[in-house]
C-alpha cells in the first residue's frame, strides 16, 4: 500500500501546481515561536523542548491513523503530500533550466537551492543533490520505513533545521543532531544508489573517501560528493551540462527506489 500511495503523491504533486501552497509551513513555525516563547523551563529548552515540542504533531497523526483505520491510506496519502517539498522541486529545476538556456540563472532560481552568484557546474550539481534529498528522497524514505509519522517527523525536522541554521543554544544543537540522524540513513541509500544507476567503480571509491566518520557529520554534502563522483561530472562542466546530469541522475534514482519498493511490496503480497 505505501508503493501505491508514494505514486499517487508524487502523480498529484505533478498535476497540482498549487499543493505547495496549502503545506502549512508558516503555521508550523508559528507554532514553534509561541511554544518557545511559552514554555521556558530549563528542561524545555534543549532536547526535551524538542520533544515537547514535535510530540503533538507525531502522536496526533498516529492517533488519527489507529481511529481512522480503514482510511489509513487517505490520511497517508494527505501526510505525505503535505511533507513532499515544501517547494516544488521539479517546478524550481524547470526554471533554473531555462535561465540557464538563455544565458544565465537569476538569483531567485539559484536562491532556491540555496546558492548565489555564478556557481560553477559542480557546485550546483552538488546543491541539486543535497535538495532533492531533503525535499523528495529523505521524505519518501522515512514514509516507506516508518509510514506518515516518520514522514512527519523528517519534515517538521527538516522546517526546524533550516531555521534554527546557525543557532548554538541548547535547542538548535538538539535539532541539528536529530537532522544528522534523520539524513544519515536516505543519504547513504541515496549514494548506494549512484554504484546501480551511475559508474560502480567511482561510487565505491568516492563512499570510502567521503564516509564520515562522526555520525552527525554532514550526510548530504557526502551524498552529493558520492553522486558527483558517480554521474562522472568533470572538473569545469558548465552550469546547463550540471544540470541536466544532475537531473538525469535524480530521475534514475528515483526510478531505483520505486522499483525497489515495488520490489519489496510484491514479495510483501507474495508472503
Amino acid at each position: 500500500m505505501k508503493f501505491l500511495i508514494i505514486l499517487l503523491a508524487l502523480g498529484l504533486e505533478r498535476l497540482w501546481p498549487q499543493l505547495p501552497q496549502w503545506r502549512p509551513v508558516e503555521r508550523f513555525h508559528a507554532y514553534t515561536d509561541a511554544f518557545r516563547s511559552r514554555f521556558t523551563q530549563p528542561w524545555l529548552l534543549g532536547r526535551g523542548g524538542l520533544v515537547a515540542l514535535l510530540a503533538p504533531w507525531l502522536l496526533g497523526t498516529w492517533l488519527l491513523l489507529e481511529l481512522l483505520e480503514p482510511l489509513d491510506w487517505l490520511i497517508g496519502l494527505a501526510v505525505l503530500l503535505l511533507c513532499l517539498g515544501p517547494r516544488d522541486l521539479l517546478g524550481d529545476l524547470r526554471r533554473l533550466g531555462a535561465d540557464l538556456g538563455i544565458g544565465g540563472a537569476g538569483p531567485e532560481s539559484l536562491a532556491a537551492f540555496g546558492l548565489t552568484g555564478t556557481p560553477t557546474g559542480e557546485t550546483l550539481a552538488g546543491a541539486l543533490i543535497r535538495e532533492a534529498l531533503v525535499r523528495l528522497f529523505g521524505v519518501v524514505f522515512w514514509f516507506a520505513l516508518l509510514g506518515p509519522v516518520g514522514a512527519l517527523l523528517y519534515r517538521l525536522t527538516q522546517l526546524l533545521a533550516a531555521r534554527e541554521d546557525g543557532e548554538e543554544d541548547d535547542f538548535g544543537l538538539a535539532v541539528w543532531q536529530l537532522q544528522a540522524l534523520l539524513d544519515w540513513l536516505p543519504a547513504r541509500l541515496l549514494a548506494a544508489t549512484g554504484a546501480l544507476i551511475g559508474n560502480f567503480d567511482a561510487t565505491l571509491a568516492a563512499w570510502r573517501e567521503c564516509d564520515p566518520a562522526d555520525p552527525f557529520d554532514d550526510s548530504r554534502e557526502f551524498a552529493a560528493e558520492v553522486a558527483l563522483e558517480s554521474m562522472e561530472l568533470e572538473s569545469g562542466t558548465g552550469p546547463a551540462t550540471a544540470l541536466e546530469s544532475a537531473r538525469g541522475y535524480l530521475v534514475r534514482a528515483g526510478v531505483a527506489w520505486l522499483a525497489l519498493l515495488a520490489l519489496l511490496t510484491l514479495a510483501d503480497w507474495l508472503a
